[in-house]
């Protein structure tokens, strides 16, 4: 039962990551939230471990073939929500972490995904930001930005 089960009910119900102002993201994405409506049967995550070593796609999967899309790509606001495929030489090529990446989303939102820190939304009070989303704190680093203008005579 629990494999037809997974094989009919989408990993993750749109209604559960709808963002709180319609067309805007902001703990969730309002582009994944789309994808999801329009997509529900790819709503699976994995890693890829050729192409883009460590990047995440949202999709299905058959054999060597995953129908979807980068998921950074999906998740930004003003980008295209079109179904890619894309091949890989083995099966292996991809691996599925829908369970566990939908549990972070869930609890990190827009921070799940972007890991090089792009989507966090900081609260810079203090000697340290916070990020509203996920908590994550760092060093508030202040910086002078010096602009030096170069005068030399021209000859000619």
């Amino acid at each position: 039962m629990s494999a037809l089960l997974h094989a009919v009910a989408p990993p993750m119900a749109a209604d559960r990551i709808k963002p709180l102002q319609r067309g805007k993201s902001g703990f969730f994405s309002w582009p994944l939230y789309q994808w999801l409506r329009r997509h529900p049967e790819q709503a699976r995550i994995y890693r890829g471990n050729v192409h883009y070593p460590g990047a995440l796609y949202i999709g299905s999967q058959e054999g060597r073939f995953l129908h979807g899309a980068l998921l950074e790509v999906v998740a930004l606001q003003g980008q295209t929500l079109n179904c890619w495929a894309f091949v890989d030489a083995n099966k292996d090529g991809w691996e599925e972490i829908t369970a566990e990446f939908w549990e972070q989303y869930l609890s990190k939102g827009v921070c799940a995904i972007f890991k090089n820190g792009e989507g966090h939304t900081y609260d810079v009070s203090g000697p340290v930001k916070t990020c509203l989303y996920c908590g994550e704190k760092s060093p508030l680093v202040h910086r002078r930005v010096v602009n030096h203008v170069s005068s030399r005579a021209v000859v000619q």
